[in-house]
């Protein structure tokens, strides 16, 4: 996501698919980063939770230009949504990527970044991010400008 200022981020909520494979993010790394550099790494270590509520990731007014998560190893990563917060949720203004994109014969068009942040969370298996099974795959969103983070669900 890119801003034309600096945005202070409360919280960045994450849901994870909940039709299957859940487990897959059990090692989920969420990183905010500032032109290009790590400033704050929190990693998940467990299965994260698919209750609607998502999974909180606490930043505590980290600021930075971009936030990124991704999985060590070789792997897939799918999830359904991303929210990052000010005030109101800032995530669908920003530019966001993905490392790779799955296709398949029920969605050949991909899974792709955008479905992240279309507001849409979980219930349907068409509407989620997924890459392809490939070493550290990553999801991001970038901020044109300083972005302060306080939380992080997923």
């Amino acid at each position: 996501v890119k801003f034309d200022s600096p945005i202070s981020v409360g919280n960045v909520v994450f849901y994870n698919r909940k039709d299957c494979c859940a487990e897959r993010a059990r090692y989920l790394t969420v990183q905010v980063l500032m032109s290009g550099l790590v400033v704050k790494t929190i990693q998940l270590n467990g299965i994260p939770t698919t209750a609607d509520s998502g999974e909180l990731f606490e930043f505590h007014g980290i600021t930075g230009d971009e936030v990124k998560l991704s999985l060590p190893g070789k792997d897939y990563l799918n999830f359904h949504e991303v929210e990052i917060f000010a005030t109101t949720n800032i995530a669908p203004q920003g530019s966001v990527s993905q490392s790779s994109t799955y296709s398949n014969s029920r969605l050949p068009t991909g899974y792709v970044a955008s479905y992240a942040v279309d507001g849409i969370i979980g219930s349907d298996n068409t509407n989620l991010v997924h890459t392809q099974r490939e070493s550290q795959p990553w999801w991001k969103v970038k901020f044109d400008s300083p972005i302060s983070v306080g939380n992080v669900v997923f």
